[in-house]
């Protein structure tokens, strides 16, 4: 049994058009029907791709720990991926992820 602790957490909500990977995927007709297998680091500075100095990649309830640290010591050079699909790895969107920083 997993922890359910992320039930209420206040940061857990989603809507569902932020479950979508690709709208308007060749060989979808549905939006909203594919998975983020890769979800960005969302943070306001999170566009300043010069300032990042790390990229932390992590899954499941480690990312909301890791940025409520990164919130309390005003961390601006720390970004933080979140992988949501472990098998088969994704390799090409973490490649993509990975240029986008210097």
């Amino acid at each position: 049994m997993a922890p359910k602790n992320l039930l209420r957490h206040k940061d857990c909500k989603s809507n569902l058009s932020e479950f979508d990977d690709v709208q308007g995927h060749p060989g979808f007709d549905k939006q909203g029907t594919r998975f983020k297998r890769l979800i960005k680091d969302q943070n306001d500075h999170s566009d300043l791709e010069e300032g990042i100095r790390r990229l932390v990649l992590c899954s499941g309830k480690v990312y909301y720990e890791l940025d409520e640290e990164r919130k309390k010591a005003q961390g601006k050079d720390v970004a933080i991926c979140r992988v949501e699909q472990l098998c088969p790895f994704p390799y090409d969107l973490i490649q993509r992820e990975l240029k986008r920083y210097p």
